[in-house]
């Protein structure tokens, strides 16, 4: 888990130049709202409350087993009790979360 959170704090570090060229284009976004965990009560309680206000948001997962799958994904598909709640763009950095955000995307940093 310690070589996981390393690998993010070092993406987000190489990233923050890449951030800080495309603050223009960020703000072109409007509002933005970062959720760190894409556990249970981040996806059953609080994803439904953010897709439905409309708004670009990101979610933060670090790496792990059960979310090997997910992150050798281009897209997927967050379901809740059967029905599908939205569609994330899995991306590794924050230059290709602001790539799908301007797409009109959702996405998913793992």
């Amino acid at each position: 888990q310690i070589h996981a959170v390393r690998k993010h704090l070092q993406v987000w570090e190489q990233s923050k130049e890449e951030t800080a060229a495309s603050t223009e284009a960020a703000l072109k976004l409007g509002a933005l709202h970062m959720h760190a965990g894409a556990g249970r009560l981040g996806l059953g309680l609080v994803l439904p409350a953010i897709a439905a206000s409309g708004r670009p948001f990101v979610v933060v997962q670090r790496p792990s087993s059960a979310w090997s799958k997910a992150s050798e994904a281009s897209h997927m598909l967050v379901r809740l009790n059967g029905d599908t709640l939205t569609k994330l763009a899995v991306v590794r950095t924050a230059q290709e979360a602001t790539d799908a955000l301007k797409q009109g995307e959702k996405a998913l940093l793992a």
